[in-house]
C-alpha cells in the first residue's frame, strides 16, 4: 500500500475517533457543571440539530460551490444564487412541516378511532 493512502487512512479514522475521547472527557465535567437536567435539554438540542441537517441534502456544499464559482468569475449572479437557495429551502421546510403535520394528524385519528 502507498505510503500517503496509509497515512491518509490514519488521519481519517484519528479523525473519526477522536470526538469520542474527547466527549469521554469533556461530558462528566458537563454534568457537572450544569447538572443532569440542563445537559439533557442540551443534548437533546444537539440531536434535533444532527436530525435536521440529514435534511439538508447537500444544498449548503452545492451553495457554498456556486457562490465561490460567481466571486471568481465576476458575474454577479450571487445574489440570484443565494435568493434561489433561500427559496428552495424554505419549499423543502414547508414541505416537510406540511407532511409532518399531516403525518401527525393521520396518527391521531388512528389513536380514536
Amino acid at each position: 500500500m502507498e505510503k500517503s493512502l496509509l497515512k491518509n487512512i490514519v488521519i481519517n479514522f484519528a479523525g473519526l475517533i477522536s470526538p469520542v475521547f474527547v466527549s469521554l472527557a469533556t461530558v462528566p465535567a458537563y454534568i457537572h457543571g450544569m447538572g443532569i437536567e440542563r445537559y439533557s435539554v442540551i443534548n437533546l438540542v444537539w440531536a434535533l440539530i444532527g436530525y435536521f441537517s440529514v435534511l439538508d441534502l447537500g444544498i449548503s456544499m452545492a451553495t457554498e460551490n456556486h457562490i465561490a464559482k460567481a466571486r471568481q468569475s465576476n458575474d454577479g449572479t450571487i445574489e440570484r444564487i443565494f435568493w434561489s437557495v433561500f427559496f428552495l429551502n424554505l419549499a423543502t421546510s414547508e414541505t416537510l412541516q406540511k407532511s409532518w403535520h399531516w403525518g401527525s394528524c393521520e396518527l391521531s385519528w388512528d389513536a380514536v378511532e
